[in-house]
């Protein structure tokens, strides 16, 4: 067993937000590994569009943010690429 992993149920991939080399390493353990279920943090503001989204998979969706008048759309991140990968 690995440090990041607490038990044969449970592994945990710490993430640097905004990382792409992190996104890459997260998306790799799941896809190379078998998890029944991928347990991410949501900001609320976010919550109704990335479940809606969720339900759409595997076809890809932007789930933006309205700042300023312009819409944000978030680059890829270890949690994009977890939700993503894993469904």
């Amino acid at each position: 067993m690995n440090i990041l992993q607490l038990s044969n149920a449970i592994t945990l991939l710490p993430v640097i937000h905004g990382s792409g080399d992190f996104a890459l390493e997260v998306r790799r353990r799941i896809l190379t590994g078998t998890y029944d279920c991928v347990a991410i943090p949501l900001p609320t503001d976010f919550e109704d569009g990335v479940e809606e989204a969720i339900g759409h998979l595997p076809r890809v969706h932007i789930v933006a943010q309205r700042e300023g008048g312009v819409a944000k759309t978030p680059q890829p991140t270890p949690l994009s690429q977890s939700t993503r990968a894993s469904r």
